[in-house]
């Protein structure tokens, strides 16, 4: 798989990913299937407004799966929200 951030810099900025198969050509965008829906994005619920930029680790312990990104617990953004 792979992953990355798309859509504005808003509530709407998320996480979208590919996938192919292990076998596949990488280099082929043939290769490729897009998420139809973000695989991460705002939840209101949780006050977590435009997940994006992201990577993927792993824990001390390694074992453990994480994902390390950025988000607001804001859902406006005041002025330029490139700055």
């Amino acid at each position: 798989f792979l992953t990355y951030s798309a859509a504005g810099t808003g509530a709407e900025y998320c996480l979208g990913m590919l996938t192919a198969d292990e076998n596949a050509n990488l280099l082929d965008p043939k290769s490729w299937t897009k998420s139809p829906e973000p695989v991460f994005r705002t939840s209101e619920a949780h006050g977590i407004f435009g997940p994006g930029h992201h990577c993927f680790t792993v824990a001390e312990d390694g074992v453990t799966d994480l994902i390390v990104y950025h988000a607001r617990n804001f859902r406006e953004i005041d002025g330029d929200p490139l700055r």
